[in-house]
């Protein structure tokens, strides 16, 4: 179980390749609720602790859908990061900021393809944020 950013920057939790976003806590217990990801899918999962470092507590309803592969929730993990470098910080050039999260998670499967998504949705970022800060 492990948690990371998704691409607007909100929390998400990945248990057996399946993503969740947060949901409420609940009172009687004390749990935090994460819903799946897949809008009509009914799967829930329970945490204790914190959410940055939650602490597995118990399942509710099953999956409609397949897992997300390993790969895929790599090349999002660091997409996410370099995206939101992007937009942080702007004096590295982008083949830098890519190269050292690509080899910060070398044990992953990243593919050439993989990097071409990564450097694709970094461009795009950079592209947003530079029209807004633009825009009058």
């Amino acid at each position: 179980m492990e948690t990371m950013l998704s691409e607007r920057g909100k929390l998400i939790l990945v248990y057996k390749n399946y993503k969740y976003y947060v949901g409420r806590v609940l009172k009687r217990t004390g749990e935090n609720s994460w819903r799946c990801f897949k809008k009509r899918c009914k799967a829930q999962i329970y945490t204790l602790g914190g959410r940055e470092e939650p602490i597995f507590s118990r399942t509710s309803g099953t999956h409609n859908h397949d897992s997300d592969s390993e790969a895929v929730l790599n090349r999002q993990k660091i997409s996410n990061t370099v995206k939101r470098k992007a937009t942080d910080d702007t004096s590295d050039r982008p083949s830098k900021i890519i190269n050292r999260e690509v080899s910060e998670n070398v044990l992953r499967s990243i593919t050439v393809k993989d990097i071409k998504y990564i450097r694709d949705n970094f461009n795009r970022e950079k592209k947003i944020k530079k029209c807004a800060t633009n825009t009058p």
